[in-house]
């Protein structure tokens, strides 16, 4: 089976660009349209094609693939800023971002392979590797050299310059109803390599108007394993009172990536950020998570729905980010060093207090939560 398709996008996003963004003129505390060149960004256009092939290599094994080009829109928030907030950013010398009015969407290329395979009359398994990249990811950086009102003045704008590439395997197997019982497993490896995760990236860089990173290294997504098992248990009705479903989802992950740093205090002046190993070259600790939720439908004929639903049921202290120093969640090394034993002496409280203030709650990922809810359908 072979399925062609086309889509055609256009964005018109009305925005506004100078003739030459190195070159800006203001008037009264707005920008000069007239003398910077201003006019209407052309809209961008796109044709991208898709195609999927399946082939059934026998009545149990089918090979698939597929392709495809994509475009998304930048954030609106970095196309559009009034005159008078532009010509502040560009006059006052603070370390501000501006936004481009002639910013591109963001392009990504997609390859995928793989096949499904029945294994006997109640199950099947497909495994899938793909390959995505994308260009024109909205970036950071400085106009070295720019001029302003005729003087050479430097600032930050977003850009497209960042490109990625994001690479895995997925598996996924999937069991039929037997005795009620229905089973789902996933997995997926993957890698994500780019030049930069996120504009905010080069803030610091643009800051101080040092190099860009040019090097593809491991994306602030970048997760090596990811994972789930889903088990749903419908028992029917029970007594002739209700129906009785069960369901639990265990979901697992290894850690996204973050760059190691110089320790520091997180509390008391903290500084730059000075690495001490390659961008993203460690990881943090794995997560896991188990959701249960149990159901107990059409109550005496009613149509009434009664549940609990239990997310992280077994409680897991999940971390979400730790500090850069120490690989650590709740301690970022700083009491252990002699400016923090002196402080300590100073301070006899001191220490309770310090290691409480880095327990940040947003650190760590919701713990266990229980909810009731009761559903009615005609």
């Amino acid at each position: 089976v072979l399925n062609i398709g086309l889509r055609y996008d256009s964005f018109n996003f009305g925005s506004e660009a100078p003739e030459s963004w190195n070159a800006i003129y203001l008037d009264g505390g707005r920008i000069d349209h007239e003398a910077s060149g201003y006019s209407t960004v052309d809209p961008y256009t796109y044709i991208s094609p898709r195609v999927g092939v399946t082939f059934p290599v026998t009545d149990q094994t089918v090979l698939h693939a597929q392709y495809g080009k994509f475009v998304q829109h930048p954030i609106l928030s970095r196309l559009y800023l009034s005159d008078s907030h532009f010509a502040a950013n560009l006059s006052q010398g603070n370390m501000t971002v501006s936004p481009n009015g002639s910013l591109k969407p963001e392009r990504t290329t997609q390859y995928e392979i793989g096949f499904a395979q029945q294994l006997g009359a109640f199950a099947a398994v497909d495994i899938t590797g793909y390959y995505k990249e994308v260009r024109d990811y909205t970036a950071m950086s400085n106009r070295q050299g720019a001029m302003v009102d005729g003087a050479e003045f430097s600032w930050a704008q977003y850009e497209n310059g960042d490109y990625g590439v994001v690479k895995g395997l997925s598996t996924a197997l999937k069991m039929r109803r037997m005795r009620g019982v229905l089973i789902d497993v996933n997995y997926t490896m993957q890698w994500a390599n780019g030049t930069g995760s996120d504009p905010a990236t080069n803030f610091n860089i643009a800051w101080i108007g040092d190099n860009y990173p040019t090097s593809v290294n491991p994306l602030d997504y970048d997760q090596r394993h990811t994972g789930s098992v889903m088990v749903d248990y419908q028992a029917g009705k029970v007594a002739g009172l209700f129906n009785l479903g069960v369901n639990a989802l265990y979901q697992f992950g290894s850690g996204t990536a973050y760059t190691p740093s110089v320790m520091q205090s997180a509390v008391f002046g903290r500084g730059w950020y000075q690495p001490v190993a390659g961008i993203n070259s460690s990881y943090k600790p794995w997560t896991t998570t188990m959701d249960i939720r149990i159901n107990l439908s059409d109550i005496a004929g009613t149509g009434l729905t009664a549940y609990v639903l239990i997310m992280n049921a077994l409680n897991a202290e999940n971390v979400n980010s730790v500090y850069e120093g120490t690989g650590s969640t709740g301690e970022d090394g700083w009491l252990a060093t002699s400016e923090g034993q002196t402080w300590v002496k100073g301070n006899p409280l001191g220490a309770s207090f310090y290691e409480d203030r880095l327990k940040n709650p947003g650190r760590w990922d919701t713990p266990r939560m229980i909810r009731f809810g009761l559903a009615y359908s005609l």
